[in-house]
């Protein structure tokens, strides 16, 4: 710039401040050709969130690897048992302590009672699963909705409402299932047994209610801060002031545009949430507060096993392996969704 002030030999450029119109040529208005079309769009390819976030996911080959075996595992628990000539819970005269093999009737070999244990370990996948699943679900609704709540309020009741969040966190869930399990199992056995909506739980029993009880007291408080966090960030931004002035309530700001806003944050919480959820069902039924006999769920199986280690290790190492995979798939999903979905690690 100096160099251009002190050559007297360059001339700067002359701009009228009274005659800033700029009149196009005809040619200029001319519609663009074809070519010039596709070159601007493989120039400039139109994407959005969430086909960005798929394309990065499915680049992680880990993530992607893990997703399938999640399918895999799936059809396993689901469609499995419907393929195979046994129930879980009948024996098999004359058929007891049979190893695994390549039979095709009994691959994972027979338990004490001449049970199949391939069709044991698939409802067994599917109890713990569905545990799992139905533990996010109640994590993600409470979670969620107090997060919001506390973080879009503020003040004194963001302040109350997390001190509730944290009494909860303190409370040991081993020590609540356990005097769940005491208070009401009579009650729930009597109400299984009386009423017949409740016919299906019967099979699980009062030990796996106490279960999802204790899962929907306990186990929101970490979505519960995670949400408030992104709450905090993002309700004094300009879309949600915009929404405010134009006569938006706190349900509708916060549904409309918070909430849908954290859905990342949600998202790989809730897939943080489902192995700790099976690890702490498979916790909980080998020391024989999950599900009732003849029900069986993967930590209950391992427990089973543990009298016959020495002479059939197979009966434990089967179901250990199945909650190592469950757990495994899971974490590497989650990671997987977290580089995905962050808009940090956008390349």
């Amino acid at each position: 710039m100096s160099q251009f002030k002190n050559d007297p030999g360059l001339k700067k450029p002359h701009i009228d401040p009274l005659n800033m119109n700029f009149a196009p040529t005809p040619e200029m208005l001319l519609p663009a050709t074809q070519e010039e079309r596709e070159q601007l769009i493989r120039m400039r390819e139109s994407t959005t969130y969430w086909k960005d976030a798929m394309r990065r996911f499915r680049r992680n080959k880990v993530a992607m690897a893990c997703a399938i075996l999640i399918v895999v595992i799936l059809l396993f628990a689901w469609v499995g048992p419907f393929l195979m000539p046994y129930s879980y819970d009948v024996g098999i005269r004359g058929q007891e302590r049979m190893g695994p093999s390549l039979d095709p009737f009994h691959p994972f070999g027979t338990d004490n009672l001449g049970r199949d244990l391939m069709v044991r370990v698939m409802i067994a996948t599917r109890i713990s699963l569905s545990i799992g699943i139905v533990a996010s679900l109640f994590i993600l609704i409470i979670g969620t909705l107090y997060g919001a709540i506390s973080g879009f309020i503020g003040g004194w009741v963001d302040n109350v409402m997390m001190r509730i969040a944290e009494v909860f966190y303190s409370i040991p869930s081993t020590l609540i299932i356990i005097l769940l399990n005491i208070a009401l199992k009579p009650h729930l056995t009597r109400l299984l047994d009386s009423n017949a909506f409740f016919q299906p739980l019967r099979s699980v029993g009062p030990g796996l209610i106490c279960m999802f009880l204790t899962f929907a007291l306990l186990y929101w408080f970490r979505m519960a801060r995670i949400v408030r966090g992104d709450i905090l960030t993002l309700k004094n931004s300009e879309y949600v002031t915009a929404s405010r002035a134009l006569g938006g309530g706190s349900r509708w700001i916060i549904g409309k545009h918070l909430i849908p806003n954290c859905v990342g944050s949600i998202v790989i919480t809730t897939t943080f949430e489902i192995p700790s959820a099976i690890f702490t069902e498979s916790f909980l039924s080998f020391i024989g507060l999950g599900v009732s006999a003849p029900m069986a769920s993967l930590g209950s199986m391992v427990n089973d096993a543990l009298n016959g280690f020495q002479s059939y290790p197979y009966r434990l190492v089967i179901p250990a392996t199945m909650i190592a995979l469950i757990i495994l798939a899971f974490n590497q999903l989650g990671d997987g969704l977290r580089d995905a979905l962050d808009p940090r690690m956008r390349d």
